[in-house]
């Protein structure tokens, strides 16, 4: 529990174990990185430092700088970048240990007036009735409703029978009926198989012990860190995947989402990266205008009702507006000309 708690702190405070010079991942472009980028505002002559095995390698004395110019001017240069990370140096003046009192004392101010609670229980000996109990308990005793809870992790709960896949089925199934029942949102994780290992995204196959753990979910994310002996190790980039694997309601999209993390300073997301977004931020106004151009031209095409302003409500029906409306009464049709009268004065 205290090392638990330890971590928890450091997550909440950003706070590393030292301080001092620390390395921070930065979004870089790989044909910066190997110095095949033949753009005038590319920020490197020279291919990255590598090590013996040809990968990048950081060298803090080298002269190489991160490039990002296309990535930031995406409407332009996006289709030359190509997403990588580097590193870069700041300097840290405090740590966890120096700064515990103040940081913890503020961190349990900012959160533990009601907004959260942590409970902790030994591996494999906790239900998912136990949890419902303790819910009930916090409800009754302290009126600590959760509107989430995250559970580390559901496949380490305690659950009767031998076989392994049947176990979890039920405790997955238990997860959702506790979240249906308490109309709360549950967030909770798994494992991928030693297949996912080389994956560069986690496939719905890859799902450890029993894949019918995607049919209890709403949303399944996976989070995955390629590694292969030709191409750079992302957990050594500091690089974390995010890809939709499971979505119940509407499409399932098939784009990834680049996070840069230091989880040495308790910083599991940095920055983001979507190559789909930046192409989307890019051509959306010019598609959206192009739609809008569209419509407006064929709306006022020659012989449309909408070049006549009597029509102007009307604009796609070739009928006459005035036999197409509904017969008024003498009484409505005087409030209604009284109307477009004060609609004139005004």
């Amino acid at each position: 529990e205290e090392d638990q708690g330890l971590r928890f702190l450091q997550a909440g405070t950003a706070l590393g174990t030292h301080k001092g010079m620390i390395k921070i991942p930065v979004w870089d472009c790989k044909k910066n990185q190997q110095a095949s980028c033949d753009l005038s505002h590319r920020k490197n002559m020279e291919p990255v430092p590598e090590n013996d095995t040809g990968q990048p390698e950081w060298d803090e004395e080298s002269d190489y700088r991160a490039c990002t110019y296309c990535k930031d001017n995406a409407s332009e240069y996006l289709k030359h970048y190509r997403i990588a990370s580097w590193f870069e140096l700041i300097e840290k003046t405090e740590n966890l240990a120096s700064h515990m009192i103040q940081r913890a004392a503020a961190f349990s101010m900012q959160y533990n007036g009601g907004n959260l609670q942590l409970m902790c229980y030994p591996r494999f000996t906790a239900t998912v009735d136990d949890l419902m109990s303790d819910l009930d308990e916090l409800e009754g005793n302290l009126g600590f409703v959760p509107d989430l809870i995250i559970l580390d992790y559901a496949d380490i709960l305690l659950e009767s029978g031998n076989d392994e896949r049947e176990r979890l089925d039920r405790i997955w199934k238990k997860m959702a009926g506790m979240a249906g029942k308490r109309k709360v949102l549950v967030v909770t994780a798994s494992q991928g198989t030693r297949k996912s290992l080389m994956s560069k995204s986690i496939k719905t196959d890859q799902v450890a012990e029993d894949i019918r753990k995607l049919a209890h979910i709403d949303l399944g994310i996976g989070l995955n860190q390629f590694v292969k002996e030709d191409e750079r190790d992302e957990r050594k980039a500091m690089i974390m995947r995010l890809s939709v694997m499971v979505k119940r309601h509407g499409e399932t999209p098939s784009e990834e989402c680049f996070v840069l993390q230091n989880l040495g300073l308790g910083q599991p997301a940095m920055d983001t990266y979507s190559f789909l977004r930046e192409l989307a931020d890019s051509w959306a106004l010019l598609i959206l205008t192009l739609i809008f151009l569209g419509v407006i031209g064929w709306a006022y095409r020659p012989g449309s009702r909408a070049l006549h302003d009597d029509a102007a409500d009307v604009p796609f029906r070739n009928e006459d507006p005035e036999q197409s409306r509904p017969e008024q009464s003498r009484p409505e049709q005087s409030r209604n000309d009284h109307a477009r009268q004060d609609g004139a004065c005004k």
